[in-house]
């Protein structure tokens, strides 16, 4: 049969599915499915979408047999082809059934996925034991004709053993199936003969390259590497179905597939899927790593298998397993592979493998490479590195010991940068994951150590990054790199601020020599973050403020003598540490009124408040405080709109503020106990300690109106209580203890006394730790739309229209900006645009905890 029949035929055969009622399992049109099929483009160019919803939902009583038929009799024929020499002359029939089994699976799966009136049945089909099945029913005696064994129909059962349980679930027998592929001789692997010279068809572990866990490779050929490609895809589909789930109820959702896949296999096996996965990613050494313009030369391509490989290892460490019987955590096998590596040459091959991806865009900053052709998969591959500092210490450990973890610094901060100036807000799952990996390594004591040292060459750097008129130290570099994202980004980057603010925090107590311009950036944050238009805006923003004065608490109570730029700057700054003791939120909604005056005045409509505010303020407004706070001592910066809303989440997120302002007690109130914050949180999370500051009761409407549906009320009784908890009064007596110091200094070189006593400063001990990130229901649903985001858009410049993977179907996880536009990597204009701004809307901020505070 030739090319063009065997496409016609198969697209008659389809046909055929949708016409014909209940079709016997021994009837020849299944075989069909898995001989017809010459390419990818067969199988889902001529199985429309259509056509499969039509199989699942029109007419289910009928049409549902048809597609529980072609299940039974698809794994049947997997298993069939692995266990028994079908074709021992023919292994290239062998592995093209294989292959086209995979592939109708990989079609059909994503849509059982999306159907969420058929899941009670997915749930008994593939995850309760196996039971007889039935093709047709007697309507006359309103039963069953015949009951068999759907994957071995020739096995038969009476009526009175249709609740029999006749093997494991079906799910577990697909996955034992496909898993096992991956190590499947002659298909994934080269091939093997026994010794009478028939195909071998005993499942070997064998790592596909050498690296982690082999010193060894087996050389696989091309057409391994695609059959290693197609049984990765199937997987990545099976697990799938998170895609489909809301993001803000990831965290507690079930997903089977990954539940088995991550709990029940052997150790053996996930550790044989976690080496070959890692080497093939880390082995691979692009020109640069990104799309090419021919698809058809792509298929035949290693990097969609990189990609792949990469995708999957990500989706399978960062997957929460459900709680056990017992109500107590279960471990993720995956992550906890990734976790036991502890030599230090895998470490430094994993090392090499990362920093060739991420490396690529920094060191041909000043190529002649378009910037369209750089490369477009370092999201993957900042995940997996934040992925593995998270879960290896001994990770980590190695990369801040030798001094990589700098490199990673000049890494991290080119993607921050070159995101906060990507004005299509594309790049901010990026920033955010760039910055919350900072923060991982910035709670490390060595890293921190380390940012002492002197920044050379800074004008090497890509331009993005360069700092005008720079010298100081990594340390200087760093904290003058999270004031550029603080001062010069407006609303759309305030969900970083956070964890910008513990950056500089967990480093402080460590550095020493702090140039007079670090300071006084620092300085600059201040001004922003106490002025009355920021600090009042939403309940978490005095915890950022609270932050930076830990901060620079630390860096006064460790190292004082040390960093004598920082203490006059400080010392010049009293009066603004002055204004924040003495504000009241009386006094600054006085000073909130007048500023919308001034601009009312001056015809800036687009910013006065709304009328009913002053109603709400008399409900805040307390007699005047004895402390006669000037409010006009706090600084303005003049760049900066004081009336800027903190939006957080769209008007799909109905728990808006709240959701993340009930984090900082607890990272599962949002979402009751049934939330699994267990395997990556457990052991790792701080302890969270409750503070004394609640929620006031009474109102204060934003300037302007906000996206959540809960607005923030301040109180002076709020205001008071974080103020207290604050080390604002430790600051003030430091700097006037330092002013006592220069006095005093300045007339001992007027005498002829050469030891003068120098009084001490007295400075108490700043509470707490590091800060970490927390993981919360909020922040897990962002993250796993990020990663399956990517997935979703490989899949989409894969089969470009109503044809793809997942295009055709009702993704929940994520908002796509338009069905009706093409998906493509090269040209993301609506679809990393779309995903980009849906998450960041979506998880507007990332739940940072301090230990000490408990507060983000």
């Amino acid at each position: 049969m030739g090319v063009s029949e065997s496409k016609i035929a198969f697209k008659q055969t389809v046909s055929r599915l949708l016409d014909n009622r209940n079709i016997d399992s021994a009837h020849p049109i299944w075989n069909e499915l898995w001989t017809l099929p010459e390419t990818a483009d067969d199988v889902f160019s001529f199985w429309a979408a259509n056509d499969i919803r039509e199989l699942l939902w029109t007419h289910p009583n009928q049409k549902i047999r048809n597609l529980i038929t072609l299940l039974y009799v698809t794994i049947a024929r997997l298993e069939q082809l692995q266990t028994q020499h079908v074709f021992p002359e023919q292994p290239s029939m062998t592995n093209r059934q294989i292959v086209n089994c995979m592939r109708i699976l990989t079609r059909v799966i994503p849509f059982i996925h999306e159907a969420e009136n058929m899941q009670e049945w997915a749930n008994r089909f593939f995850w309760q034991p196996q039971r007889p099945t039935y093709l047709n029913w007697d309507r006359l005696n309103s039963r069953p004709n015949q009951h068999y064994d759907g994957l071995r129909p020739n096995v038969l059962y009476d009526r009175q053993d249709a609740d029999k349980e006749i093997g494991p679930p079906l799910g577990q027998r697909l996955l034992d199936v496909v898993t096992k592929y991956l190590f499947f001789a002659g298909f994934t692997l080269p091939s093997r003969e026994t010794k009478d010279g028939t195909p071998d068809l005993e499942i070997t572990l064998k790592v596909w390259h050498s690296g982690v866990g082999s010193g060894s490779s087996p050389y696989c050929t091309p057409d391994n590497f695609r059959n290693q490609y197609e049984t990765a895809r199937l997987l990545l589909t099976l697990a799938s179905r998170t895609m489909y789930i809301r993001p803000d109820q990831v965290a507690m959702a079930d997903n089977k597939a990954l539940t088995y896949l991550t709990t029940q296999l052997n150790q053996r096996m996930i550790n044989a899927i976690n080496c070959s996965l890692l080497n093939t990613v880390m082995r691979f050494q692009p020109t640069v790593w990104s799309p090419m313009i021919d698809w058809e030369a792509r298929r035949d391509n290693k990097k969609v298998l990189v990609s792949t490989c990469l995708q999957y290892l990500l989706v399978s460490m960062v997957y929460i397993p459900p709680l056990g019987p017992d109500g107590k955590s279960v471990k993720n096998l995956f992550r906890n592979s990734m976790a036991s590596l502890f030599r230090p040459d895998d470490f430094q091959f994993t090392d090499r493998g990362i920093k060739r991806v991420l490396e690529q865009p920094v060191s041909s900053n000043r190529s002649f490479i378009p910037k369209s052709d750089k490369v477009e998969w370092a999201p993957d591959m900042l995940s997996f590195l934040w992925e593995m500092v998270q879960c290896n210490k001994k990770f980590r450990r190695y990369l801040c010991d030798t001094r990589i973890a700098m490199d990673y610094f000049v890494i991290l901060l080119y993607y921050v940068m070159d995101g906060i100036r990507d004005t299509t807000n594309s790049k901010l799952g990026v920033v955010r994951m760039s910055v919350c990996i900072l923060q991982s390594l910035s709670t490390d004591r060595v890293f921190a150590t380390h940012l002492r040292a002197p920044f050379l060459h800074v004008d090497s750097l890509p331009e993005v990054m360069r700092i005008k008129s720079f010298h100081g130290s990594y340390a200087d570099f760093l904290v003058c790199s999270m004031a550029d994202i603080i001062l010069t980004t407006e609303e759309r980057m305030e969900p970083v601020y956070s964890p910008c603010i513990d950056i500089i925090k967990n480093i402080a107590p460590y550095q020493k020599h702090l140039e007079r311009a670090t300071s006084s950036k620092l300085m600059r944050i201040f001004e922003k973050l106490a002025r009355p238009g920021y600090l009042l805006r939403n309940d978490g923003n005095n915890v950022v403020l609270k932050g930076l004065l830990q901060a620079c608490h630390a860096i006064l109570e460790n190292n004082f003598e040390e960093n004598p730029q920082f203490v006059k700057v400080l010392i010049a700054s009293k009066h603004r540490f002055q204004a924040l003791r003495d504000l009241t939120v009386d006094n600054a909604l006085a000073e909130l009124d007048r500023q919308a005056l001034e601009r009312k005045e001056r015809g800036d409509t687009a910013v006065v408040r709304s009328p009913s505010r002053q109603s709400s303020f008399d409900n805040v407004r307390t007699p005047a405080n004895a402390r006669a706070a000037s409010l006009h001592n706090v600084p303005e910066h003049e760049k900066l709109d004081d009336d800027q809303r903190f939006a957080i989440g769209d008007d799909e997120d109905e728990d808006g503020d709240g959701e993340a302002e009930s984090a900082v007690t607890s990272p599962m109130s949002e979402t009751g106990p049934d939330v699994r914050l267990s395997e990556r949180a457990r052991g790792k999370q701080p302890l969270l300690i409750e503070t004394t500051r609640k929620a006031s009761t009474t109102s204060l409407p934003t300037p302007t109106p906000m996206n959540t549906s809960q607005t923030f009320r301040p109180s002076q009784q709020w205001l008071e209580s974080w103020v207290s908890q604050s080390p604002l009064e430790e600051i003030l007596h430091t700097i006037e203890e330092a002013e006592l110091r220069r006095r005093h200094v300045a007339s001992a070189r007027n005498s002829t006394s050469e030891d003068s006593h120098l009084p001490d400063t007295n400075i108490k001990p700043a509470g707490g730790g590091p800060a970490s990130f927390q993981w919360t229901a909020a922040a897990i649903g962002w993250y796993n739309a990020l990663i399956w985001s990517r997935i979703y858009l490989q899949e989409g410049e894969a089969f470009q229209g109503p044809n793809g993977l997942y295009s055709a179907t009702d993704i929940r996880l994520f908002r796509r900006h338009s069905a009706r536009e093409e998906v493509s990597l090269r040209n993301p204009k609506g679809a990393i645009d779309a995903v980009g701004n849906s998450l960041a809307q979506r998880i507007g901020s990332l739940s940072i905890t301090s230990p000490t505070t408990g507060n983000k």
